[in-house]
């Protein structure tokens, strides 16, 4: 049988730690993790978020980290650069010149010999203390190499012996095969002067990449799926790997944890993915995707889907009639679905783009853009039973659609948490429509829960509890 051993540091990567803006920049050790199948193979070192600004090779990585090898072993550092990935920024706050370029911190041939600052030796002393044959360094471009040779964003970078170049064109081979030709990937050959991939390319004399996805116009799950596809077909060219690329949580995630797939493609407004993402902990695990998850098997790992705001058309527009089955034969099976503003239209009885799985219309459908602004909030006595306290403050609305009951035969009637108090209407929307409907609402469709909000709880301030009860409660806990 075989025998799964993970580092104590996998309990940094699982429950990331918190540095204060008063910590120097090297005050942490860095958060890795050892998968070891306990056979015989090769080892890898796959490493992401090197760069502050580059967020989908951290969070690929830390899917990746889930990951269960065949034969042999990775190493996975996520969040190499945390400080930077806490700001934003590509460069290392607060550090000193030399070590602000994570990227190119490490030995250069005729030049530097020893990595500079604290991160890049923890990270060069891992390769000396497991000496890998094979590295993986992800990254992100700004725009896509063939339409803009100024970047290097979406392509496969390879470094060291002839066998790396053929393992490049397998992984090109697999990424390039859902892209358009002008969306393709490049194959380009030597990592730059001074980063971790050319440093262990010169010095080991060993196979060295940096995968390279594009930011621009892209949302984050695209980027992260390519960045998985680019892995995996390495790991399974070295017969280390017998699972799909579709895994996202695998074993990362706490017994009992929380499972959430937050949708995130066109329609999704950014910020909503960003703050729910944000509820992650130990016992809530959350991921991004895009359609082409949904199509692949990504709904099987979750326990509720959430689709945030944005524009519910756009959103299913996104999803095609084929995702948007698929989401419903998810609910219809027991899962959960939880929308917020655009999410709450999508799930909705009376649009010929609805998702139909919850027992309400919206009205006032010629005046959906009713205005931004704080609405407060009536609590229903089923909506004061799931939540320990209901606050009295106003929550942010958006535009959000109002429900009145579609009085469905085939659906269940839902049940309303809480209603409008109050009103947002811009000039020349009427008003007195608002008051009294439908704010906060909970139905069944098959055997799952679906949970709407109108209004934002998950971007209001002091609504942060309800939102995850909201997820809960999809859940059925």
């Amino acid at each position: 049988m075989r025998s799964l051993v993970a580092s104590i540091a996998l309990l940094a990567l699982i429950s990331p730690w918190t540095m204060s803006q008063e910590e120097p920049a090297n005050a942490r050790p860095i958060a890795w993790a050892i998968r070891d199948s306990g056979r015989p193979g090769p080892t890898v070192l796959i490493t992401g978020g090197l760069h502050g600004d580059e967020p989908a090779g951290a969070e690929a990585a830390t899917q990746i980290a889930g990951w269960t090898p065949s034969r042999g072993r990775w190493i996975v550092v996520p969040r190499a650069n945390e400080r930077a990935l806490r700001a934003g920024t590509r460069l290392s706050p607060g550090a000193p010149k030399a070590e602000r370029n994570l990227n190119r911190a490490f030995p250069v041939r005729g030049g530097q010999v020893e990595p500079i600052g604290d991160v890049a030796q923890q990270l060069w002393r891992l390769i000396e203390e497991h000496e890998p044959e094979v590295l993986i360094d992800l990254h992100e471009g700004f725009d896509v190499h063939r339409q803009n040779e100024k970047s290097v964003g979406s392509s496969v970078i390879w470094g060291g012996p002839q066998r790396a170049e053929s393992l490049a064109e397998a992984m090109l081979e697999s990424v390039n095969a859902e892209l358009a030709e002008s969306e393709k990937f490049d194959r380009l050959k030597t990592p730059i002067g001074g980063s971790l991939a050319r440093a262990f390319a010169d010095t080991r004399h060993r196979p060295a990449f940096i995968l390279e996805t594009t930011t621009k116009g892209r949302p984050l799950p695209r980027r992260v799926r390519q960045h998985r596809i680019l892995v995996h077909r390495l790991l399974t060219e070295l017969k280390m790997i017998d699972h799909e690329s579709s895994v996202r949580i695998g074993d990362s995630a706490k017994p009992g944890a929380l499972r959430v797939g937050v949708f995130h493609d066109s329609g999704v407004s950014a910020k909503g993915p960003k703050e729910l993402s944000g509820l992650a902990d130990e016992q809530v695990v959350v991921r991004q995707l895009c359609r082409e998850d949904l199509q692949d098997g990504g709904l099987d790992e979750l326990e509720i889907l959430v689709f945030p705001g944005g524009s519910g058309s756009g959103q299913a527009k996104a999803l095609g009639e084929s995702g948007r089955e698929i989401v419903r034969e998810f609910v219809r099976r027991g899962g959960g679905y939880v929308g917020f503003c655009a999410g709450g239209y999508l799930a909705a009885n009376n649009y010929s783009w609805s998702l139909g799985i919850l027992d309400l219309d919206v009205i006032d459908r010629q005046h959906w853009a009713r205005g931004r602004g704080p609405v407060p909030l009536s609590w229903s006595a089923a909506g004061q039973e799931h939540f320990e306290l209901t606050p009295q403050s106003p929550v942010l609305y958006v535009n959000g659609p109002i429900w009145s009951p579609s009085n469905d035969p085939d659906l269940p009637d839902a049940t309303v948490l809480a209603t409008f108090a109050g009103e947002v209407h811009k000039e020349g929307v009427p008003g007195g429509v608002m008051p009294n409907t439908p704010a906060i609402v909970l139905g069944r469709f098959g055997e799952g829960r679906v949970i709407c909000s109108s209004p934002h709880p998950e971007l209001t301030d002091g609504y942060e509890a309800i939102a995850m009860r909201l997820l809960e409660l999809a859940a059925g806990r």
